[in-house]
């Protein structure tokens, strides 16, 4: 039998600003600087300040303790920082995900250039059919790499994949495509590090190439 005492209430994105990178929460005129950023990030604090308030926590409270919260593991997680660039990991690998992932980082820092990497690496990203739902996701992107491994297909027993069909999927102008873990450091060593950032998303490992050690040298010189 359904409960008839539960209440449901919508909820949009919390009221905020985003200044010289940083998201800051607003409450009657006061600000709250955050370490967290992203529109489904802006979404749950919502969610989350309702239920708060709900329980009777106050609304100053609320606002003074979330600026301690640093998110969760791998989700748009802060892995490296130097003067004028970062560097962020994610788990996104759903279309939907991957879009928001690139869209938050390239609006929280619009001045930057955005460098993105990203593993097919699920049963459902590999396969030829679903990888064209990929569509513009990477488009914010100034540069963009997608690796996928010819073994996780072997495992995951799906037919090959080539590199024109990925680049065909994304429609993204100048994706590199490779299933080579040494050109994506290759890649990255490319990059200019001033006035960048960087975002690598993936449930995998890039077929062992290091990431956030690569950003965590780079940055840092």
């Amino acid at each position: 039998k359904l409960r008839d005492d539960i209440q449901s209430s919508s909820y949009d994105s919390i009221a905020h600003r985003i200044e010289n990178g940083q998201t800051i929460l607003e409450l009657q005129g006061e600000d709250y600087p955050t370490k967290i950023f992203g529109e489904h990030n802006m979404q749950n604090l919502s969610a989350a300040f309702n239920v708060c308030s709900a329980l009777g926590v106050e609304a100053v409270d609320f606002y003074r303790s979330i600026q301690n919260f640093e998110g969760a593991s791998n989700r748009l997680e802060l892995i490296a920082e130097g003067p004028n660039s970062v560097a962020f990991r994610d788990f996104a690998h759903s279309p939907s995900k991957l879009k928001a992932t690139v869209n938050a980082l390239k609006k929280q820092y619009p001045d930057r250039k955005l460098v993105a990497c990203m593993e097919l690496h699920t049963y459902s990203s590999l396969n030829a059919t679903f990888i064209t739902s990929y569509r513009g996701t990477l488009n914010p992107a100034d540069e963009a790499l997608v690796f996928y491994s010819p073994k996780a297909l072997a495992i995951k027993r799906l037919p090959p994949l080539a590199p024109s069909d990925i680049e065909a999927a994304f429609a993204k102008p100048n994706l590199k495509v490779t299933t080579d873990a040494d050109q994506v450091i290759e890649f990255l060593n490319e990059q200019e590090i001033e006035n960048t950032n960087f975002l690598f998303m993936s449930s995998g490992n890039y077929g062992g190439a290091n990431l956030p050690e690569w950003a965590k040298k780079a940055l840092s010189n």
